[in-house]
């Protein structure tokens, strides 16, 4: 039955006004790695664990990994992308987001936002972040100060319990386990998006991968998990066989399924950030302050 013309174009207006509909609830940890943690059910996690925060499907068939920094213009923009994906596929897919700091600043509001995670408002305090980067990115310390204490009041935090979670090591240790793990897997900016953990979304250079290029790629892993789950395979055995023969390395892709190495522990043969990163890096690896600015 057609509508008549008026009531059409009333029926689409209202629409246009309708409110965007919520983002998906952020987990209190990726999948299994709660199960690696000790925690039964994975929605009951400790308040001092630190993991990763994650959202969508609870046992995925594709995981998707945003890389992001505090600091960076686009990873705000970035947001709708992953949003989408959310929407579209929330029993199937799991999206799990890691720090990737360009900058001493950048680590230092990751921190923040992974202590923020331990109040279960990662999504809120990261969204506060980015929603007023224009008002604190070029104030220094004092305007990132700024910006986590109104992040807290935002999302109604407990503000000690935030100021002691950042001060806590282990928050700080995933921080820069979330950057090394990126740095293995190909990572060199923000924000990069990967797909199973092996198949890198191009970003043109306005930060944003075309929604046509994300949504394909994720369907194409759906597809072929879809296939192998249907001839017997375990959810989790799909995902890492996906990337261990796309990386050719049998253990490279356990960490999409089970988190990072125990929080403080170094990977095997590497360093924690202490060789020679060249004169316009500091003591911890990062650019000097200022390295990033804009100039756009």
């Amino acid at each position: 039955m057609r509508l008549a013309l008026p009531a059409a174009l009333a029926l689409a207006a209202l629409a246009a006004c309708a409110a965007p509909p919520e983002p998906a609830p952020i987990l209190e940890s990726s999948t299994t790695e709660a199960g690696r943690l000790g925690f039964d059910p994975p929605d009951e996690v400790a308040a001092d664990a630190v993991t990763t925060p994650a959202s969508g499907a609870r046992e995925p068939l594709v995981v998707v990994t945003e890389f992001l920094d505090y600091t960076c213009p686009h990873c705000a923009n970035a947001t709708r992308i992953i949003e989408r994906a959310e929407r579209h596929w929330p029993d199937v897919v799991q999206v799990q987001f890691r720090a990737f700091p360009l900058s001493a600043d950048g680590e230092e509001l990751a921190v923040a936002a992974q202590a923020a995670h331990r109040q279960g408002a990662w999504r809120c305090f990261s969204n506060a972040l980015f929603q007023t980067r224009g008002d604190w990115v070029r104030e220094g310390k004092m305007g990132r100060e700024h910006a986590i204490a109104g992040a807290v009041a935002r999302c109604g935090l407990d503000a000690e319990q935030l100021e002691r979670d950042r001060r806590d090591p282990r928050v700080l240790d995933k921080v820069r386990e979330d950057r090394a793990l990126g740095e293995r897997v190909g990572v060199d900016g923000t924000p990069t998006f990967l797909v199973d953990g092996q198949d890198v979304i191009p970003v043109p250079f306005f930060g944003i991968p075309p929604d046509r290029t994300f949504m394909a790629t994720v369907r194409r892993h759906l597809a072929a998990a879809r296939e192998a789950v249907a001839h017997g395979r375990r959810w989790d055995s799909v995902i890492v066989l996906a990337a261990d023969v796309a990386l050719e390395d049998p253990e490279a892709a356990l960490w999409l399924v089970e988190g990072t190495l125990p929080y403080g522990a170094e990977p095997e043969g590497e360093h924690d950030h202490d060789h020679d990163h060249g004169h316009d890096h500091d003591d911890a690896g990062y650019p000097y302050e200022g390295a990033y600015d804009d100039g756009m």
